[in-house]
């Protein structure tokens, strides 16, 4: 969601915590529970990851 499109209470939050949009991140979970944060990724890296069964959730940081 970008901060143009929010709610006007959500817009006030933002504002009253100095909150801005700033990209993504891509959360990766192995198969054996291991998670880490990608800050960057690209179709071959998520690719790659899914064939070695991991499950990749996709966050923007702010919005849904």
């Amino acid at each position: 969601m970008s901060t143009l499109s929010m709610s006007k209470a959500d817009q006030l939050i933002c504002d009253e915590f100095d909150l801005y949009e700033y990209g993504t991140a891509y959360v990766v979970t192995m198969p054996n529970g291991y998670r880490f944060v990608l800050s960057n990724s690209t179709n071959e890296q998520n690719e790659k990851l899914e064939r070695m069964g991991a499950t990749i959730e996709h966050l923007s940081e702010l919005g849904g």
